[in-house]
């Protein structure tokens, strides 16, 4: 089976001001929780940053199927 890659825009506030980042390619692996919340948003490989990256479901603005 072969993993569905997306581009995603994020908004990440930090004190008060927003910024946009955009990802490219990225593979949605799951997702992520804490000790309080089972379910707070999606767990994504970045290959860009060659890591695992978290991202809020309230702060995905847009998400689209790579080409």
């Amino acid at each position: 089976m072969q993993n569905i890659k997306f581009n995603l825009v994020y908004e990440k506030s930090i004190n008060g001001a927003t910024e946009r980042e955009t990802y490219r390619n990225i593979t949605i692996m799951g997702y992520y929780s804490s000790n309080d919340i089972s379910n707070l948003g999606y767990k994504a490989w970045v290959p860009e940053r060659e890591g695992y990256r978290n991202f809020n479901y309230y702060n995905v603005i847009s998400m689209e199927v790579a080409r």
